[in-house]
C-alpha cells in the first residue's frame, strides 16, 4: 500500500482547532475556578502552556521535542546572532560534576563562517591573530579526532586555562589515552562563545592543544596571545610545556 504523502495542514485549521480546544476547556472549568485562581493561572502562562501541549501531543499522539536547557537557550542566542543558524535542541550530551559547560557544532559551519564568527564585534572584534589558521581552519586541518558528520552538542569542564589534570601533556602523550579531547572547530566555537558572553578571553596564561594536526604534522592550539590577541597556530606535537594541554570533551 502506498504511503500517503504527509502535507501540513492549513494555518486556518490550526486557529479552528485551538478554538475548539479552548471551547473545551472552558467547558470543562467554567464555574470551577475562582477568581484567585484564575489570576494565578493567567500569572504562570509558561507553566499552563506546557501542560496544554503535553496533553494535546498525548491526545494527538505527537512526539513533542525536548525542552531546551537554560544553557541551550545561550548557544541557541550565540549562534543566532554570529552565525544567523537557528539550531535543535536534541541530542543534549552527558554532563555530570566534571563535564558542566556545553557546546555545539553545526554541520553548516566553515573555516570562513567561523573566522567571521570571530571578527564579529561581540566576539573577537579587532583582536584576532589573522593568519591560514584564523582565516580557514578547514585548509590546516589535515587530521583530526573523529566527530559526528551532522551537528552535535558536546561538554567539556569549562574552566579559562586547559583542564589542571592534563597540563604537560604533548599531543603525543593524549592522542592515544583513550578520551576525547577539544578538536580546532570545538576550541574555536568555545573560546568565542565565553568572550561572546563575558567579554572575556580564555587561555590567558596556557595554551589549549587540540586533538588535531596540520598538514606538517604539529599540534594545533590556541590562546590569548602577549598582545591580547585570539591566537591559532602549531607547535611541536611533543612539547610538554606545563602551562599547556588539551580540554576533555564527554558526548
Amino acid at each position: 500500500m502506498k504511503k500517503e504523502k504527509f502535507e501540513p495542514a492549513s494555518p486556518g485549521s490550526y486557529a479552528r482547532l485551538g478554538l475548539v480546544i479552548s471551547n473545551g476547556i472552558i467547558d470543562a472549568t467554567d464555574g470551577k475556578i475562582s477568581k484567585t485562581g484564575m489570576k494565578e493561572l493567567l500569572q504562570n502562562e509558561v507553566v499552563v502552556r506546557d501542560i496544554t501541549k503535553k496533553v494535546a501531543a498525548e491526545i494527538l499522539k505527537i512526539t513533542l521535542a525536548p525542552r531546551p536547557t537554560p544553557e541551550q537557550e545561550k548557544v541557541f542566542k550565540f549562534y543566532k546572532e554570529i552565525f544567523d543558524l537557528d539550531i535543535e535542541a536534541n541530542g543534549l550530551p552527558a554532563q555530570n560534576s566534571n563535564f558542566t559547560a556545553i557546546e555545539y557544532i553545526d554541520s553548516r559551519l566553515t573555516g570562513p563562517k567561523l573566522f567571521a564568527g570571530m571578527c564579529h564585534p561581540k566576539v573577537f572584534g579587532e583582536s584576532v591573530y589573522k593568519n591560514d589558521y584564523s582565516l580557514d581552519i578547514d585548509k590546516m586541518i589535515r587530521e583530526q579526532q573523529a566527530r559526528p558528520k551532522s551537528g552535535y552538542w558536546f561538554s567539556h569542564k569549562g574552566g579559562v586555562e586547559p583542564d589542571a589534570e592534563h597540563l604537560n601533556k604533548s599531543y603525543n602523550d593524549f592522542c592515544k589515552d583513550g578520551n576525547k579531547y577539544m578538536t580546532p572547530y570545538e576550541g574555536i566555537i568555545t573560546a568565542m562563545r565565553y568572550k561572546y558572553e563575558t567579554g572575556k578571553m580564555l587561555d590567558i596564561k596556557g595554551i589549549t592543544r587540540f586533538h588535531g594536526l596540520d598538514h606538517d604534522g604539529c599540534v594545533i592550539r590556541m590562546d590569548c596571545d602577549g598582545g591580547g590577541l585570539f591566537s591559532l597556530v602549531w607547535y611541536n606535537r611533543y612539547n610538554q610545556y606545563s602551562g599547556s594541554g588539551p580540554r576533555q570533551v564527554n558526548f
